[in-house]
């Protein structure tokens, strides 16, 4: 199972999570937009494990379907992990595309909202920047002068070819750690990825998901010791999978048919 859950990163994302979810007041006035076009932002699909295919099997038939119910428990952990760590940014960003940004005097863009409650109020400040006609930088900070939290770096990184591909890397500004994890999408030969990459308490831990047209897969990698990595992998037209992983079925390839029960797997790999 997952033996890391990015712990230090907690704290920052839970702090996201009552922004964006909270019924407070959002202040989304910037001044108005210049005519110029704002950067394009990552969409919330790109930066979403998916793991809607993995239903707990029915537990009176749960012994013809081992293979599948271990799938789902992995599942059901990695999704808790991705969830805490991913819903705060993307909402961030969806806020972000409903605000009103503001051309700076160098070249950037500006999105300003604020959460407020009676007396305590937190704003978060999105700065993206063109790099060149491929990449924009940006960063995120929040302010929250309440708890002597003044304009502190919450993830900063990179976007290219229309935020389709890029990174954030998140610090931990109430701990005074940087660099304590970091997101990466993108595509290659095999696929679209998404991947979650711990740099502080496990560094080059990671998670990750990838699809190609139906094929899907989550792999979690040990970095220190790559015997302990696993995967999961299925495919959504035929509904048959498999999985690899050191603590179950003695590390050897574990399988499931169209109807989710255990089979015989065709090859070994």
């Amino acid at each position: 199972m997952l033996r890391h859950s990015f712990s230090r990163l907690v704290t920052t994302v839970a702090l996201g999570a009552i922004l964006v979810h909270t019924n407070g007041c959002f202040d989304s006035s910037t001044g108005p937009s210049d005519s110029t076009e704002a950067p394009a932002m990552p969409s919330a699909e790109r930066l979403s494990f998916d793991f809607s295919f993995f239903q707990e099997p029915p537990a009176l038939e749960r012994a013809s379907y081992n293979n599948f119910f271990n799938a789902y428990i992995r599942g059901v952990v990695a999704g808790a992990v991705t969830e805490l760590l991913l819903t705060p940014p993307v909402y961030a960003f969806s806020l972000a595309l409903h605000t009103p940004p503001t051309h700076q005097e160098d070249g950037s863009w500006l999105w300003i909202y604020t959460y407020s409650q009676g007396s305590e109020e937190v704003q978060i400040r999105l700065r993206g920047e063109a790099i060149d006609r491929e990449r924009v930088a940006w960063q995120l900070r929040v302010t929250n002068l309440a708890e002597g939290i003044d304009k502190a770096l919450w993830f900063e990184g990179e976007t290219w070819n229309d935020a389709d591909a890029g990174y954030f890397v998140f610090s931990d500004f109430e701990n005074g750690l940087s660099d304590v994890s970091r997101i990466d999408w993108g595509s290659d030969s095999d696929g679209n990825f998404l991947r979650l990459t711990d740099q502080n308490d496990n560094p080059g831990d990671s998670l990750e998901f990838r699809e190609k047209g139906s094929d899907k897969s989550f792999t979690w990698s040990d970095d220190s010791d790559p015997d302990q990595s696993w995967y999961v992998k299925w495919n959504e037209a035929t509904q048959a999978g498999s999985l690899r992983a050191p603590d179950y079925n003695g590390g050897e390839k574990a399988c499931w048919d169209e109807n989710h029960r255990d089979t015989v797997c065709p090859d070994a790999s």
